[in-house]
């Protein structure tokens, strides 16, 4: 972190101070699930890891904000992409709040309501990012579609509180799909930009991003669909 951080500080980059934050608690949610290997626990859940993925997930939340609609207006000319700033504040801010309220252990039914919230405010920011031209590009849907699955994992851990679904179904589509599929293609992205060759990936990347979607689809929906072990 301090890496990242002294670069940061010294440059006064403030619009990146907000990494730093969310860095800061990764390590204390690092530094948790070692305590707890060497017995120090502080709460009977398994604090440490669920953090961490929480706040891997705020950080492509908070990422995607800038480069999804960025690179979406960069590469469509006259992009229909919009901006909207209530939205855009209440997706983050609705999304640290659920990070809180599972801290916290809040009752189920509140936090049905606000992952159902956090789930809206997703997809209304999905919505105003979207052009329909995203689709000839493939350095452009996979961003969306891998955006797209962090909705369905809020909207499905709103249903996993009340017991519509197991929880570690959640977690395949925020992990396998979400954070997967949108560092799969922000690496293909960046590498291709940055060094400074034509924004067109080869067609194994294209096709690593198909079959990453693939996957993830699969990995939530095999659980649901096949029958259990003991009926094989």
């Amino acid at each position: 972190m301090a890496g990242i951080g002294i670069p940061i500080v010294r440059c006064k980059n403030t619009r990146n101070y907000g990494y730093l934050v969310v860095l800061g608690v990764m390590s204390l949610a690092n530094a948790e699930v070692h305590l707890r290997h060497f017995g120090f626990t502080v709460t009977d859940a398994d604090f440490g890891t669920t953090m961490m993925l929480n706040l891997i997930i705020l950080m492509i939340v908070l990422m995607g904000g800038r480069v999804i609609p960025f690179f979406t207006q960069s590469a469509l000319s006259e992009a229909a992409t919009q901006i909207r700033k209530p939205i855009e504040f209440g997706a983050v801010g609705l999304s640290i709040a659920l990070i809180f309220e599972e801290v916290l252990n809040l009752p189920p039914e509140l936090l049905v309501i606000l992952a159902g919230l956090v789930m809206i405010f997703h997809a209304l920011r999905l919505i105003g990012w979207h052009d329909s031209r995203i689709w000839e590009t493939p350095l452009l849907w996979v961003l969306h579609l891998g955006y797209d699955l962090l909705v369905v994992g809020y909207g499905l851990t709103a249903q996993a509180k009340f017991g519509g679904i197991l929880p570690f179904l959640t977690t395949h589509v925020f992990t396998t799909g979400g954070i997967g599929i949108v560092t799969l293609g922000m690496m293909a992205r960046v590498s291709l930009g940055h060094s400074g060759r034509p924004l067109q990936p080869p067609l194994l990347t294209i096709l690593a991003f198909v079959l990453l979607n693939v996957s993830s689809l699969l990995r939530f929906a095999a659980p649901v669909f096949s029958p259990p072990l003991t009926e094989l």
